[in-house]
């Protein structure tokens, strides 16, 4: 279970990585090294920034061994990106996306577990009026979980199930149009499984399906696509809530 510190790092980590760092970044820092320290310098600006009302000597040392553990994780990833010997990273891209977040995961229990945070900082007494309750547990896991449910989910469906694709018609031209609804999909399943009403959920899924109904049923190709989009939108929202919240 993430404590506090965890889940603002985590809430640092998905805004550096996903919402401050642009696709032509993302492929860069691959290649180059001076876009793999843009990142870094963008990352490490947004872990200080979500910190700053707990400002700390100490806590100044972990955000930095965090940043730099970040960092290393890229920087392995970089690396193994310019070798890159018959094609290995193009290959098996899937797996390198998967184990790349997973130690980034594993990096923010490691630096929480280390590290209570200090409510009794100066900063935080100073700010106490207003900031308490932004950042109590509850408002963190939620800021947690409508940030990965955005950007992170659809980057990640796409990078596991690129192979999938169609690459013509209507799902190549409607990307966009297609985030945005699996966005508002995987927000109005979390929505009713905070209230409670699970059997809601299906209403979600008929109404997508009557919208998309004559590509199914006329093309297999883009049905099994759509098939997979769905169930893994579905899956991904409802394990990020349990996490979260159980």
């Amino acid at each position: 279970m993430l404590n506090l510190l965890g889940l603002i790092y985590l809430t640092a980590h998905l805004l550096g990585d996903y919402y401050f760092q642009s696709k032509n970044i993302s492929e860069k820092k691959n290649k180059y090294l001076l876009y793999l320290l843009i990142h870094l310098l963008i990352y490490t600006t947004v872990v200080f920034a979500i910190t700053l009302p707990f400002w700390s000597i100490s806590l100044i040392v972990f955000n930095l061994i965090f940043s730099f553990i970040h960092f290393a994780i890229d920087l392995l990833k970089h690396i193994l990106h310019k070798m890159n010997r018959s094609g290995f990273t193009d290959k098996y891209s899937a797996h390198i996306y998967v184990i790349d977040q997973a130690l980034h995961i594993l990096s923010i229990l490691f630096i929480s577990a280390l590290f209570p945070l200090n409510e009794n900082s100066v900063l935080f007494q100073i700010l106490n009026f207003n900031i308490t309750g932004v950042y109590s547990p509850t408002v963190m896991k939620w800021l947690c979980l409508l940030l990965f449910i955005g950007k992170p989910a659809n980057i990640t469906f796409a990078k596991l199930f690129a192979r999938h694709k169609p690459v013509y018609g209507e799902v190549e031209s409607n990307n966009r149009t297609g985030a945005t609804i699996g966005i508002l999909e995987r927000l109005i399943i979390v929505t009713f499984m905070s209230i409670r009403q699970y059997s809601a959920i299906g209403l979600v899924l008929t109404a997508k399906s009557i919208a998309r109904y004559k590509m199914i049923s006329e093309d297999k190709e883009f049905g099994e696509y759509y098939l997979i989009g769905t169930l893994v939108s579905v899956l991904s929202a409802v394990t990020a809530y349990l996490i979260l919240f159980y």
